[in-house]
Formats: structure tokens, sequence, C-alpha cells
């Protein structure tokens, strides 16, 4: 819990910077940060050592879990469970993975009546996910209470 608490803070104090700005710019649209003066290929590298950074902690708390690591446990589904982690909670965000995870990791514990299904339902949540969710679960609460804001204003106009 510790860990996830600063990474979260350091993610926080990284995407309020003037270095998470340029992460976001070429993230958007590459050509016209690059168009701006920002050194995207610098950039880009950077992010990427950042990602490693975090994927090297990560990769040390799971082995000190499990006490082994075999690779066997860097199964493909491990992959697509990370990618379904942040479909569904909304990729762009800070609390998107949290509440894609926590999404994910009480499905099973709800379908134990059905073990043998858990993996065609999780296939169906992630595609329904991507057809009416695209921005996730955080994503499209934001889209929902903007919406909101704006009903609340011409209301209050009338």
């Amino acid at each position: 819990m510790f860990f996830l608490i600063l990474i979260t803070f350091i993610n926080n104090r990284l995407i309020r910077s003037l270095e998470g700005k340029t992460f976001i710019a070429i993230s958007r649209d590459e050509n016209l940060a690059q168009s701006l003066g920002i050194d995207t290929m610098r950039q880009k590298l950077r992010s990427f050592v950042i990602s490693t950074i975090y994927a090297g902690v990560a990769g040390i708390l799971y082995a000190s879990y499990n006490s082994v690591i075999t690779p066997q446990m860097a199964h493909f589904t491990q992959g697509m469970n990370a990618v379904a982690y942040l479909v569904i909670g909304g990729a762009a965000t800070m609390a998107g993975p949290y509440i894609g995870t926590i999404i994910l990791l009480a499905t099973p514990e709800m379908l134990q009546v059905v073990p043998r299904l858990l993996a065609m339902i999780n296939g169906i949540i992630l595609l329904l996910f991507i057809i009416f969710l695209p921005s996730g679960m955080v994503g499209g609460f934001s889209l929902l209470s903007g919406k909101l804001k704006q009903q609340i204003k011409k209301h209050r106009r009338e």
C-alpha cells in the first residue's frame, strides 16, 4: 500500500509538472509538440525510463510477495489483464487503473458459481466498455458530470 500511495503521489506531481505537460502534448499530437520546440525523442526516452522504473518496482514487489519468479508467471493473459484494467477504468486518468482493477478483480468473486464462464464474462465486460464507454468508467463519469453541469446551468438561465 505504501508503494501504491507513493507511485500515485509521484504520478500526480509528474502530470502537473512541465515534464508531464510535455508528455501529454506528445501523446496528443507529436508533430505539433515537435513544431513547438519540444524534443520529442528525448521526452519519449524519459517516459520510457520512468515506465521501466515503475515496472522494476512492481517486479521487485511481486517477487518479494511470491518468493520466486518463473517464466510461466509472465503469461500473455497477465499483460491482457493490465490492458483490460486500463480500458475499463479509463486509460488517461489517475483513478482509472485502480477502478478497473477493482472491477475486474471483484468479478471472479461475484461469479464463483460459474468459474468456467469467467473468461467469457470478462471478455464481454471488456467488449461492452470498448463499445459504449471507450474512455472507461472515470471518463464516463466525467462526461456524465459535464452534461449534468450543463443542464444545471441551462436551468439556471431559464
